[in-house]
This record gives structure tokens, sequence and C-alpha cells, in this order.
């Protein structure tokens, strides 16, 4: 949408006011305002939600994480829904040692995949399936609601 704020819709983009806009140029933009126009978006996490998964390589790693934010579910067609990024209060606990807690900024899906590619892989690979809400014990994929 910004690129065709700044070429399409900005007459000051085309070097003198008496070229015409191209047609396919304004068609673009109008595809995209359409697909904006069916884009699905709930907030389905609110601010202050403890979380947790665990995974191990040897030792057993307990993530435990808050957002300090509401967390969205958004989906455009035809593409899988995404949770939105947010900054957390972030910490590791390592077997019995002392946790230090960090705040930062990330989304849940690429945290989970990061500390996954360095585990032993028995956990499930997708992060729906193995973050839980802490309060309930349900896995945060009963929220992924389209």
């Amino acid at each position: 949408m910004d690129s065709h704020r700044k070429f399409v819709l900005n007459p000051t983009s085309h070097h003198s006011y008496d070229v015409p806009k191209f047609k396919s140029e304004i068609e673009k933009c109008l595809l995209t305002i359409e697909k904006l126009g069916r884009l699905k978006f709930e907030t389905i996490i609110p601010a202050g939600t403890k979380m947790h998964f665990e995974l191990a390589n040897g030792d057993i790693y307990r993530c435990n994480f808050t957002p300090k934010e509401d967390l969205h579910l958004v989906k455009l067609p035809d593409e899988d829904s995404i949770l939105t990024k947010a900054t957390f209060d972030f910490y590791i606990k390592k077997n019995d040692e002392e946790p230090k807690q960090e705040e930062e900024s990330f989304s849940i899906k690429t945290k989970y995949d990061k500390l996954y590619s360095g585990s032993d892989k028995t956990k499930i690979a997708n992060f729906w399936d193995e973050v839980i809400l802490t309060d309930t014990g349900q896995v945060l994929r009963i929220l992924k609601i389209f």
C-alpha cells in the first residue's frame, strides 16, 4: 500500500502533471485496496496473558512470556493466519536454575521456531500446538479462529 501511496497516488512522483497515470498502476492499487478489505483481524490474546512452552536438548527449557500489548490474529485471503509481533516480558528457565527476566520484542512463531531448531525435536514443530496459555492449560491453537 505504501508503494502505491508514494507512486500512484502521489502526482508529484510523475515528473510532470501532464503525464497520465498508467492504467495498470491504478489497477494494482485498487486490487491492493480490495485485498485489504478482505483482511480478517481479531484481538485474541490480551496484554498480560501468561504463556509458556517447553523444549529439550538434554536439558529441559521452559520459556515463559507475557505480552505487554494485545496480540492480534491476522488473515489475508488464501494465506495462513499469523499472530502479530509484540513486546513481551520473557524468560527461559533451564532445569531448576533461576531465570533472568528480559523485555523483548518478537513474534511467538519466530521465537518458537528459533528455539525449536536447537532442540531435540521431541516436541511438535508447530508453535500453535506447543504454546500453552498458562492460566487455563490450553494450547494456543484454540484461539486460532480463522
